[in-house]
């Protein structure tokens, strides 16, 4: 059973504990460091790289947070509000900047830009991060394998993530990472740009693809492998753009038919245990659900940090629950091992809490 909980208000007043550390380097390491070519993301305790990794070996997940669409040119202000729910840890959902360029040294810039804000920077000191991209951080509005960049726009992303060097070696962004023991958590970033062939339009409006991948072989085998092996209480699956919604004309999954067929399908042989898609992109938040050969997949959609779809009137989606919220706004994902409930959330930038569903964590 899932429990639809219709624009519920509260507010966390719970306050993370900051720390910092301090790290002696001998003027020998230094001078190697400067000497380096490559940069290493494995090696300092106080590296992301290094806090996922702990997190991973040591760290219950039970509050997960997450969002798209951030231009860094825009107040960063929501990030206090965000760090008041008190997260283990932050996924980026796509478009972490607005870098459309074609220039690396224009992206970098633009990363450097949010990474140069203070909000952020006291938020990234106590939650470790990980993310995916979508189109505009990727460097092209919906972009695909046709981009000229991507091979440098990948290092761009994962060096602004602060990726470990051990997810580098493949092409592409795609990344999978297991937390926890109460529950057990395994998130799974899938990228939707790096191997996508090329979306069509008429009259303005996506062509359905017939034959087109969104994955890739390489990265299709990749995911089989992850889900078979796979014995976690909980999957998070989450890609830029949106998996269940089947009517708008926009980008998304259904866009590549068989190719959401083939995910859906995938999840329902593999068994997964508490599938749950998230995916940004649309400058709005909602959540989707969908019956598919006997398993039960939700989707919460969390778009729109700097900006939203103000505008927004009316969108068919058959498969939502619950209402749509076209202002600015983040998610939350919460797990109450005691009470065995997951919680999807989604709040406004405000702090307000505006739509919330509960599933049975079994």
């Amino acid at each position: 059973m899932i429990t639809v909980l219709d624009k519920p208000v509260y507010r966390c007043a719970s306050l993370r504990i900051r720390y910092s550390t301090s790290l002696l380097i001998s003027t020998a390491l230094l001078l190697l460091t400067a000497c380096r070519s490559e940069r290493t993301h494995d090696a300092t305790n106080h590296s992301n790289a290094a806090k996922i990794d702990r997190l991973a070996k040591d760290g219950d997940v039970q509050v997960i947070a997450l969002g798209s669409c951030n231009r860094a040119s825009e107040s960063q202000d929501y990030w206090s509000t965000i760090a008041q729910q008190d997260p283990d840890l932050w996924i980026w959902l796509g478009d972490i900047i607005y870098g459309d360029s074609e220039n690396p040294e224009v992206l970098k810039r633009k990363y450097d830009r949010q990474l140069s804000s203070s909000q952020y920077q006291d938020f990234i000191a106590d939650v470790p991060i990980i993310g995916i991209w979508d189109d505009h951080d990727y460097g092209v509005n919906n972009g695909g394998k046709e981009f000229k960049i991507k091979v440098e726009s990948r290092d761009l992303l994962f060096d602004f993530l602060d990726v470990a060097d051990r997810h580098r070696a493949e092409e592409g962004a795609y990344q999978s990472y297991t937390f926890g023991r109460k529950p057990s958590l395994k998130v799974i970033l899938l990228d939707a740009r790096y191997f996508r062939d090329v979306v069509r339009y008429r009259d303005r409006k996506t062509v359905p693809s017939k034959r087109g991948t969104i994955l890739g072989k390489e990265q299709w085998s990749w995911l089989d492998k992850e889900l078979s092996k796979s014995n976690a209480d909980i999957h998070l699956i989450a890609s830029g753009i949106q998996f269940l919604p089947e009517e708008h004309p926009y980008e998304k999954w259904a866009n590549f038919p068989k190719e959401r067929e083939k995910l859906l399908d995938m999840i329902a042989k593999h068994d997964v245990s508490h599938p749950i898609l998230l995916s940004g992109d649309r400058h709005l938040a909602e959540i989707s659900r969908v019956l598919h050969r006997g398993k039960t997949i939700v989707e919460l959609t969390s778009s729109g940090l700097t900006h939203s779809y103000t505008s927004y009137k009316h969108e068919p989606n058959a498969h939502r629950m619950g209402p749509v919220m076209s202002d600015k706004n983040f998610g939350v994902i919460r797990t109450d091992p005691q009470d065995g409930i997951i919680s999807l959330e989604i709040w406004g930038i405000d702090g307000e809490l505006y739509h919330k569903i509960q599933m049975p964590l079994e």
